[in-house]
């Protein structure tokens, strides 16, 4: 897949495997990532963002 500024490469993986998401899906991701890392000091000029997330365990809420 080619990288443009229309057609962002996001990859979302849940529980290991991957979710297939539409175009617009992508856009919305990368542009709301890029925005908050770019507002953050040394975010600025990001190219690439890796990002995980993980639930905290439901036992110790």
């Amino acid at each position: 897949m080619s990288e443009t500024n229309d057609d962002p490469q996001v990859e979302l993986v849940v529980d290991g495997r991957p979710l297939p998401l539409a175009p617009f899906v992508r856009q919305i991701i990368a542009a709301t990532v890029f925005g908050l890392v770019g507002a953050l000091k040394g975010g600025e000029n990001a190219r690439e963002i890796r990002l995980a997330l993980r639930r905290g365990d439901p036992a110790s809420r």
